[in-house]
């Protein structure tokens, strides 16, 4: 796999790894070897292009699967305990499909919820309310 350069961004390069992203895409389906579809960490040293690669190339695939990725830079706000960074990033993604969402659960008498086996919330009322950072559960 020959990474790809893509103009200059920032004085910067950027290497592509669009093969890559397909690879760990398929991964996260359940469709290869490497089974991770509960989950993935991507783990280096600062600075090495894991956020680049990650909104340049692993979400662009993720949303040509239909998907919803949500990044979240744990950085942002070094006050925020991360837990509550995730937990508002999920909440505002999600916030643009509640009112369908809402509607399809409630058609579906759907009590619980459980999101990629980490995120877990008790519907009252069909009310689909995902903001609290004690729902993470790891």
């Amino acid at each position: 796999m020959k990474p790809m350069v893509k103009g200059m961004e920032s004085n910067k390069f950027t290497f592509h790894r669009p093969e890559l992203a397909l690879q760990i895409v398929s991964a996260l389906a359940g469709e290869s070897l490497t089974d991770t579809s509960s989950g993935l960490f991507l783990a280096l040293h600062r600075r090495t292009g894991k956020s680049t690669f990650l909104r340049k190339d692993l979400i662009p695939a993720c949303e040509n699967r239909g998907w919803l990725p949500v990044y979240v830079d744990l950085w942002a706000n070094k006050q925020v305990s991360p837990d509550v960074l995730i937990s508002r990033a999920l909440a505002d993604a999600l916030q643009a499909y509640d009112s369908v969402a809402k509607k399809a659960l409630k058609a579906m008498s759907v009590q619980k919820i459980s999101i990629l086996r980490t995120l877990k919330e008790t519907l009252i009322k069909s009310d689909l309310r995902i903001t609290r950072a004690d729902k993470l559960s790891f």
